[in-house]
C-alpha cells in the first residue's frame, strides 16, 4: 500500500480472529477508498464487513490514549511490561536459545557423518540442502541470543516508562503522525 496501513499485523478480525489486511478500492467517481478487511472474506470463508482505514486507526489511538491516560491503567501496563521484559531476557530464555544452538550442531554433525557415507549423489544433495538450512538457523538463533544479551543490560524504570507514557499522552489523535506513535509504541 502507498499509505501506510498502521495496524498491519496488529489488527484481526472479531469473527474469525484472522488478521486484517489492507484493501481499498476507487469508485466510478474517482474517489479511492481504503479498508480494512478480514483476510479470509475474499475466499468468503469470513462475512465480516470491512473497516475504515481511518477511522479505525483513530479509534484504537483514541481508546488507548484514553485507557493510559487513567495512572492506574498506566501503571499496570508498566508493571506488565517490565514482567515481559524480565522473562524475555531471563536466563531460562538464552539457556533455551543455546539449547537449540547445541542440538543443531549435533544435528549437522551427523548429517556431515551421513554425508561421507552416503553414495547416492541425490542424497548427497539433500543433506547439502537440510545442512544450508541448518547454518541459516544457527545464524538466526546465535543473533536472537546476541540480542537478549544486549537487551539485557538496558533494563527500564517503572518511572522512565511512565515518563514515556505521559510524553506520549500529548497529542491530536486526528494527527497522522501521533497515531503512527501511539500506535507503533503501545498497541
Amino acid at each position: 500500500a502507498r499509505e501506510p496501513y498502521l495496524l498491519t499485523g496488529k489488527a484481526f478480525c472479531a469473527k474469525c480472529e484472522t488478521p486484517m489486511i489492507a484493501d481499498g478500492g476507487t469508485s466510478k467517481t474517482g474517489k479511492k477508498y481504503q479498508y480494512y478487511a478480514c483476510k479470509t472474506k475474499k475466499k468468503h470463508a469470513c462475512n465480516k464487513e470491512h473497516e475504515d482505514k481511518d477511522l479505525l486507526e483513530l479509534y484504537v489511538t483514541q481508546v488507548v490514549r484514553d485507557f493510559l491516560s487513567n495512572r492506574k491503567n498506566a501503571e499496570i501496563v508498566v508493571k506488565d511490561t517490565l514482567a515481559y521484559y524480565d522473562r524475555r531476557t531471563g536466563a531460562d530464555s538464552i539457556k533455551s536459545i543455546e539449547t537449540r544452538i547445541a542440538k543443531a550442531h549435533k544435528d549437522v554433525e551427523e548429517m556431515a557423518n551421513a554425508f561421507i557415507e552416503a553414495k547416492s549423489s541425490l542424497l548427497r544433495a539433500t543433506i547439502e540442502k537440510k545442512m544450508s538450512d541448518y547454518e541459516k538457523l544457527i545464524d538466526d538463533l546465535e543473533s536472537q541470543k546476541a540480542q537478549l544479551e544486549r537487551e539485557r543490560g538496558l533494563r527500564v524504570s517503572e518511572k522512565d516508562l511512565l515518563d514515556f507514557i505521559d510524553e506520549l499522552m500529548d497529542g491530536d489523535t486526528v494527527n497522522k503522525d501521533y497515531q503512527r506513535k501511539i500506535i507503533d509504541n503501545l498497541v
